[in-house]
């Protein structure tokens, strides 16, 4: 709705939906698990060398997805991002995107956070893959049948 908005050249107002959506997403994105439950283990790990881990951290886990959201409102919408790009590149890039974001990093840290903070205290690393496999088969039960 918000794309076709503002490329179709109308009036770019966003209703309270869509800012609502936006800041909702914005709020996830820097103030998400990551960004709360790794920042004091990875000042830890730094010891004397803290300074640098910060600024590193902040870099990467604030600077890109802030200048994301800035690239992105730049150019008017996520649909003229890669407009300019022959059809089958820009089909890839959005493929290796939706991959990163799913299998090959959001998934696997969602259940490795879950396992760490779940039954490591109690089992340590031994069940890591039965619980992979237990977790994966409750989340897609869960979208399947959500209520």
């Amino acid at each position: 709705m918000l794309n076709s908005t503002l490329s179709s050249g109308l009036n770019p107002r966003l209703n309270a939906r869509d800012i609502a959506a936006l800041g909702f997403m914005t709020f996830a994105m820097y103030l998400g698990a990551g960004n709360l439950i790794f920042p004091p283990f990875l000042g830890f790990q730094a010891g004397e060398h803290f300074l640098g881990s910060m600024i590193g951290f902040l870099l990467t886990g604030v600077g890109l997805p802030a200048f994301a959201l800035v690239m992105v409102a730049l150019v008017r919408g996520s649909d003229n991002l890669t407009a300019a790009l022959p059809r089958p590149l820009a089909t890839s890039f959005w493929v290796m995107v939706f991959i990163v974001i799913g299998p090959a990093f959001v998934i696997p840290r969602a259940i490795t956070v879950a396992y760490q903070f779940s039954l490591v205290p109690f089992i340590g690393d031994t069940g890591l893959i039965p619980f992979s496999a237990a977790f994966c088969m409750a989340t897609v039960l869960f979208a399947l049948f959500p209520g």
